[in-house]
């Protein structure tokens, strides 16, 4: 299992397959989004508890996606397990 987010188990008994890692934070333009994220189903808003927001997505030209976009192509690096960390390109 290499997707990022998915976690699986196969019991004699029982199969179980999960989506979706975080939550984590980011900064963008200003403010801090919390989310949750997987290979396959993309970024969601989300709760402190971790849980979808009722519009668990942001406005279309929200910071958000900019950011999330560059933190992906450049690795899902974290800080203290939650806090992604991704540089403007160009200031590599």
């Amino acid at each position: 299992m290499t997707d990022f987010g998915h976690m699986g188990a196969i019991t004699p008994n029982v199969c179980i397959d999960v989506w979706g890692a975080g939550p984590f934070f980011i900064e963008a333009g200003g403010q801090r989004f919390r989310f949750g994220d997987s290979d396959r189903f993309g970024p969601y808003l989300a709760n402190r508890h971790g849980d979808p927001l009722a519009n668990p997505w942001p406005a279309e030209r929200s910071p958000f996606w900019r950011a999330h976009r560059i933190w992906v192509r450049q690795g899902r690096r974290l800080e203290d397990g939650v806090n992604c960390i991704w540089d403007e390109p160009g200031m590599l």
